[in-house]
């Protein structure tokens, strides 16, 4: 809603999406052209969540899964078809704010004081509500409330720190939004999955007119049920490396699933474009690359450690009869690198045999 006081316009933030706020206040940069403003958002906002994304997986020691889970995520064609100059849509940031949720997640529950949980869970609720008003989906305030506690609870945070976490993350959030989060749940399960169901449209008979009025999501090509192998090549063309880069996420995420879990809503919805709706690709492709930038990692951390195995060989003979039951071999060292989680497997500890 747009009124005037004293010759000036203003626009009230809960009148408007995030997206039409955001233009209408870039607009007087390029001379009120509101659709010139809008597609120049689309570089900018479409790969910012590179950024959350590269420090996630940099802040678990694993930096070129997060480069190539931002990259792949970002040129897959399923993502950028979604993306694209001209397309002034909300889909440009609709990674950002999950991945960034998911950050601050993390860092709330590998938080050492209760003032960081507190301030971290705070800073979780404000992104989600920030991605309410850019995309009114309450369902998101609700999986990542629960994903905030069940990672506390995982890091054995002292409950009444986990209850004033959660309460600080509803407040932000605003309680309206969080009390909405049932029911748009509900409607989107209604929705992409009974479209096969509802295809032949709603059916009214009042006697002396009848009439079927059609499901309006089965003429929507976005929301079209896709086969898998064509799923994989709208992320990479090569399918058997999307298929290698898929298997390894998985490998990858038995190992780390305790720092994986915040991403957890977002590889959801990734894996709903098998069974449901192909838009939901763009949420599958950073998985990918993550695979395969996991894959990449461990082959330079195998290098690394073989290499410093091989030129410094009588390194490890002070620790002989210390232990019987540590082996020092590098399948183990390996093995204990990918197990270990947050903070406790930093980069530099990694390198070192």
């Amino acid at each position: 809603m747009l009124f005037r006081s004293s010759g000036t316009t203003t626009i009230r933030y809960s009148d408007v999406p995030l997206l039409s706020f955001l233009v209408a206040h870039i607009t007087p940069f390029f001379n009120y052209n509101y659709y010139l403003s809008g597609t120049l958002l689309v570089p900018v906002l479409a790969s910012l969540f590179i950024l959350p994304l590269g420090i996630y997986f940099f802040h678990i020691g694993l930096p070129l899964s997060g480069l190539l889970g931002g990259l792949i995520g970002s040129f897959a064609s399923g993502y950028y078809m979604r993306s694209s100059i001209g397309r002034i849509d909300t889909d440009m940031l609709n990674l950002f704010f999950p991945v960034l949720g998911a950050l601050l997640i993390l860092c709330a529950s590998n938080s050492k004081t209760d003032r960081s949980i507190l301030l971290y869970s705070m800073g979780a609720g404000l992104c989600l509500f920030l991605f309410q008003w850019w995309y009114a989906k309450a369902g998101f305030t609700l999986a990542y409330f629960m994903v905030l506690v069940l990672s506390l609870y995982i890091q054995q945070i002292r409950f009444q720190t986990i209850l004033f976490s959660a309460m600080f993350f509803v407040l932000c959030v605003e309680p309206g939004n969080f009390m909405n989060g049932t029911g748009n749940i509900k409607s989107f399960f209604q929705t992409y999955f009974e479209i096969a169901d509802t295809a032949t449209g709603t059916v009214i008979d009042n006697g002396t007119s009848p009439a079927t009025f059609p499901n309006v999501f089965t003429t929507i090509s976005e929301v079209d049920s896709t086969p898998m192998e064509e799923v994989f090549r709208r992320v990479l063309s090569n399918t058997t490396i999307a298929w290698i880069g898929f298997l390894a996420f998985f490998a990858f995420a038995l190992f780390r699933w305790r720092v994986l879990l915040p991403l957890t809503p977002i590889l959801a919805l990734g894996l709903l474009s098998f069974k449901s709706s192909n838009r939901f690709i763009m949420y599958l492709a950073p998985f990918i690359g993550i695979g395969l930038g996991f894959l990449l990692q461990l082959g330079v951390n195998s290098i690394v450690l073989l290499t410093d195995k091989i030129m410094y060989p009588k390194k490890d003979k002070r620790y002989k009869g210390k232990s019987k039951n540590v082996k020092e071999s590098l399948w183990a060292k390996l093995i204990s690198w990918v197990s270990t989680d947050g903070d406790e497997n930093g980069l530099d500890a990694k390198l070192i045999v």
